[in-house]
C-alpha cells in the first residue's frame, strides 16, 4: 500500500484529515527513530526515523503478524544501527523503503507513511 493509500485509509477510519506534528527533528538525533501516536482518536501507531539525509515514517506494525517493530520506548534499529528490527520474530527491514531483507516476512514491506519536515519539525501529511 503505497503512503498515499495509507494516509487516505487512515484520514478514513479517523487518522489525521489535516497535517499532524510528529516531533522536531532534532529529537531524532538521539535514537534515530521515535514511535507516535496519530488519529482522533489517537488509534494509530506509527514510527519516524532518520536516514541519510531523508526522513521516512512507517505504520509500527510488522507484516508478519502485525505486532509493533519495538517491543518499548523508541528501539527500531537493530544492534549495528543499518536495518529496522522487529524484535518479537527479528525480522529485518532496510530504512529507506521498509522492505524486509531477512525473517519470517521476507519481500513484504512496511505500510510507509507520507511525511515532511517544515519549521524543524516532522509532520505527517
Amino acid at each position: 500500500m503505497s503512503g498515499d493509500a495509507v494516509a487516505v485509509a487512515a484520514s478514513e477510519a479517523g487518522g489525521p484529515a489535516k497535517p499532524w506534528r510528529i516531533c522536531a527533528l532534532a529529537e531524532l538525533d538521539a535514537t534515530g527513530a521515535k514511535e507516535f501516536e496519530f488519529g482522533v482518536p489517537r488509534q494509530f501507531w506509527g514510527f519516524v526515523l532518520r536516514w541519510g539525509a531523508g526522513v521516512h515514517a512507517y505504520v509500527n506494525a510488522c507484516p508478519h503478524v502485525g505486532l509493533p517493530l519495538n517491543l518499548s520506548g523508541d528501539s527500531f534499529f537493530d544492534i549495528d544501527g543499518k536495518l529496522l528490527l522487529c524484535q518479537m520474530h527479528g525480522a529485518l527491514f532496510r530504512p529507506e523503503d521498509g522492505v524486509c531483507v531477512a525473517g519470517p516476512c521476507e519481500g513484504e514491506a512496511l505500510k510507509s507513511l507520507a511525511v515532511e519536515i517544515r519549521d524543524g519539525a516532522v509532520w505527517l501529511t
